[in-house]
């Protein structure tokens, strides 16, 4: 388990991950010594392009300070735990629950993830800290190397440069290489775990928006890049030069490739829909329904955007008047006789758009509109029904909406700057889809789970979130400002943990309670499973890391510290069951083992004969029992045990089992 972990660490090089991929790519370029052919690398990158030009050695590089160091945070494996929350997690809305919430250090937690996520997430989306220098941003990843250890993983022989790392991690830094430092691996883990279609959303703003932009064409590649979103959201009232009013949201994909048109059912054309409706039921007629509808549209134009042209009615409905003329030279040319006049049609200068068939199509089913005689052109009818929305760059909201629907769900001042539900709605409604897993790795107040439930909710869909959040202890900010004045206030009066997590899971249990309220008949997914990820204790490292092959040792270790339920998730997400895997519990003559698919874990100790022969005896009358690995918690067995059971296993007919201690 952690001592295994423990061990490669140890031996971990940062371009591990690279080498593989390019000797599984091409396999001939690395050779038994080790030494890598460049010329072999040229070779088939010139084929891969189809143009030797395009193999270039002028390629910019973006270096800074600590970068080797983020890709070995990125190349090493998590030795953390996690823990299941059974309060919570057996609770009647959460127990079947599909989404998580998920408390430690997201660095930690991605990597857990990615074992069992990897190329599963459609959408991410994350509100990292801003590196203002007012933020509470200081880098502080700690992973205990020396300064001798970071020469050799990394290949340094700079002492100067080690030197900066070393003090970078050891007294925390502000600095734009600090910041970029802890956003490499995070960003690369991320990377991993989107689907080939998948998106990733980052809000920034001024100070860092430059350098994230040139980090993310690295990790995710230029060609990746789908575009800036301004979010203008805020007044600033303390401008010296210019006034900022905004900030910004990158957007990229993890292959352009696999992308569609981003495009979605217009929601302000159902405000006019539903209008429209309502003058119909008057049973006035079509000309008075279109001057009525035509004054409510002026009346309420700032809430139409895009569609306050929809403002003709005929008796199949609402439309505009289009545009039937092709976009160039060479269109349709074909006669269309007046309905009244019976003479053709004035045709486009560059010929109609649709072919005749079409066109006929149109008119049979009064989709095209004429003018009061034959010289006027005539104009395809676009109906609301049909309106699309596109993602636009600028988007425009009152930041003091998202702070004041927060201050109302949870209690005043509590969180500062929470993003929009709205906003992010939009998006995953976009970029999304039934049964979509949406990851948010910074999830701070919670807004992006209850962006989830509301669009669900509103699509009657069953997305699913992850929401990751830093347990950050209230109680050690050494100068409390009012807000988390405010929050522990807040945090007492529910009786929870001073946390910010804690915060987080309380907004998204409220949120859910007043969606239900409000739509009482949806049966959309509303609970969470909670999870804590955290390092064991120094005590039980010291003894996993002095461990000698002994079951009487094992009560001093994690399963004393944590528990079989703690150990038993942790495997299980490590070997990619996802943490919404069935578990079944396994009674062996009194002796209980797990069974997650085909892996059957025995973790506690006191396993006698009786309970290995029960064991087997199962594989033999049981048809549906077949576990193809038995895993063992190495601090509650010996090596007899674990040779009885690999005699055992060579035994079960049709079955090829695999046996493993782990540590």
């Amino acid at each position: 388990m952690v001592r295994d972990i423990i061990e490669r660490n140890e031996k971990v090089n940062p371009n591990a991950d690279l080498l593989k991929k390019l000797k599984s790519l091409i396999p001939g370029v690395i050779a038994k010594d080790g030494s890598i052919d460049a010329d072999a690398i040229r070779y088939w990158a010139e084929r891969a392009t189809g143009d030797s030009r395009l193999v270039t050695e002028e390629r910019e590089t973006f270096n800074f300070l600590g970068k080797d160091y983020a890709r070995l945070l990125y190349a090493l494996d998590t030795e953390t735990v996690i823990t299941p929350d059974k309060e919570n997690n057996s609770k009647s809305e959460n127990k079947n629950s599909e989404n998580l919430y998920l408390s430690g250090d997201n660095l930690e937690v991605l990597k857990h993830l990615r074992r069992s996520y990897e190329g599963e997430v459609k959408c991410i989306y994350i509100d990292p800290p801003y590196n203002t220098g007012s933020d509470d941003f200081v880098y502080n990843d700690s992973f205990d190397f020396t300064e001798k250890d970071l020469k050799e993983k990394l290949g340094l022989d700079d002492d100067a440069q080690v030197e900066k790392i070393m003090n970078m991690r050891k007294r925390g830094s502000r600095s734009h290489a600090a910041w970029l430092t802890f956003m490499y691996p995070r960003l690369k883990l991320a990377r991993d775990l989107l689907k080939d279609d998948g998106v990733i959303f980052i809000s920034i703003d001024d100070n860092e928006q430059a350098n994230l932009k040139i980090l993310c064409d690295e990790i995710f590649g230029e060609e990746n890049f789908c575009g800036q979103l301004i979010i203008q959201t805020a007044t600033d009232n303390n401008a010296r030069q210019i006034s900022t009013e905004h900030e910004y949201m990158l957007c990229y994909v993890k292959d352009i490739f696999w992308q569609n048109v981003w495009i979605r059912k217009n929601e302000n054309a159902e405000k006019i829909k539903k209008q429209y409706e309502k003058l119909k039921a008057k049973n006035i007629s079509i000309d008075q329904i279109q001057s009525e509808l035509r004054k409510w549209i002026k009346e309420h134009k700032d809430e139409l955007e895009q569609v306050t042209h929809y403002d003709n009615v005929d008796e199949k409905g609402v439309f505009h008047d289009g545009d039937v003329a092709n976009t160039k030279m060479g269109g349709y040319r074909y006669e269309v006789i007046h309905p009244i006049t019976g003479k053709p049609c004035k045709i486009p200068e560059k010929g109609y758009r649709f072919a005749e068939d079409t066109m006929r199509t149109m008119i049979r089913e009064n989709d095209i509109l004429f003018g009061e005689n034959e010289t006027v052109l005539i104009k395809p009818k676009k109906r609301l029904d049909d309106a699309k929305e596109l993602l636009k760059s600028v988007i425009y909201e009152d930041g003091r909406a998202a702070t004041k629907m927060l201050d109302t769900l949870l209690s005043k001042g509590v969180f500062d700057h929470p993003k929009s539900t709205d906003i992010l709605s939009r998006l995953f409604d976009f970029t999304t889809e039934q049964r979509s897993i949406i990851l948010d790795f910074f999830s701070g107040s919670g807004s992006t789970a209850e962006a989830v439930m509301k669009l669900n909710v509103k699509k009657n869909d069953d997305r699913r979130f992850i929401a990751v959040q830093l347990p950050v202890n209230l109680d050690e900010i050494k100068k409390p400002n009012d807000t988390t004045k405010n929050a522990i206030k807040f945090l007492d009066s529910i009786e929870k943990p001073h946390t910010l997590d804690q915060i987080g899971m309380e907004r998204i249990r409220r949120a859910a309670a007043k969606i239900k309220e409000e739509h009482p008949d949806s049966t959309c997914d509303f609970g969470f499973k909670h999870y804590t990820i955290q390092k064991p204790a120094e005590k039980s490292l010291d003894t996993i890391k002095k461990f000698v092959p002994n079951p009487s040792l094992g009560e001093s270790t994690i399963l004393k510290q944590f528990g079989a339920k703690t150990v038993l998730t942790t495997w299980m997400v490590d070997d990619g069951h996802t943490f919404n895997a069935n578990v079944e519990e396994i009674d062996l003559n009194g002796y209980t083992a797990y069974k997650v698919n085909d892996y059957l874990y025995l973790i506690n100790g006191g396993i006698e004969d009786k309970h290995i022969k029960s064991l087997f005896k199962k594989y033999d009358e049981d048809k549906n029992f077949k576990p193809k690995h038995l895993v063992l918690f190495g601090y509650s067995f010996g090596m007899t045990t674990l040779d009885t059971l690999k005699t055992n296993a060579k035994n079960v007919d049709g079955i090829d089992i695999h046996t493993e201690m782990r540590y």
